[in-house]
């Protein structure tokens, strides 16, 4: 009996030893990840920095190319001129997680200050990469990307003087914020009603 015994004292005693390397092994595997996702977050945000201007030229690029415009210089105080002579300040915002650990996303274009008084411009557009899950949602439901037309007269509506950025939930039905409301509600238009002014 004493035998059988010592050799599940034995046994036991193995097995906790094996979890206790199993334990040590985790751990240090949990400190090598933690290491590799700093490593990639900061990485992230670089990237997120540098590409900034890349966004930003592309929906320049795309609204231009939708209605016949012209990109201007950067030097300029608007970033494409309509055949009609209007000047177009155009923000574009990829997807982004308005928290870490959610799945709402937003858009969030970026302004810099003061921009409604030391920029001339005649409409401010705003592109944004279409959330698939919503496309349904949207009054364009082709296309890659949303659009608002804000009229010049109409900033005050949507950007606040104190703010450097606008920021619009993916979801059209969770619009509550009276910028929001607005913005969905009176600027967000097709792409054929947008070619139909604008072309």
């Amino acid at each position: 009996m004493q035998i059988y015994v010592d050799n599940e004292v034995t046994e036991l005693r193995q097995r906790i030893a094996e979890r206790d390397n199993e334990v040590t092994e985790l751990r240090r595997r949990i400190a090598e990840l933690e290491l590799e996702n700093a490593d990639l977050r900061a990485q992230t945000a670089s990237v997120k920095a540098s590409s900034w201007v890349g966004v930003g030229n592309r929906g320049e690029e795309y609204v231009a190319k939708l209605i016949g415009g012209k990109m201007t210089r950067v030097s300029e105080h608007y970033d494409v001129l309509t055949k009609n002579g209007i000047r177009m300040e155009v923000k574009t915002s990829t997807l982004n997680l308005a928290v870490e650990s959610s799945t709402t996303r937003r858009w969030t274009w970026t302004l810099s200050p003061g921009f409604a008084t030391c920029k001339h411009f005649d409409c401010l557009i705003l592109v944004g990469d279409v959330d698939p899950r919503f496309r349904d949602f949207y009054r364009e439901r082709r296309a890659s990307y949303i659009l608002f037309d804000v009229p010049y007269e109409a900033l005050l509506a949507v950007v606040r003087h104190t703010s450097s950025m606008v920021q619009l939930s993916t979801n059209p039905k969770t619009a509550r914020t009276a910028v929001a409301k607005a913005l969905y509600k009176n600027y967000q238009v097709t792409h054929d009603e947008f070619i139909s002014k604008y072309g």
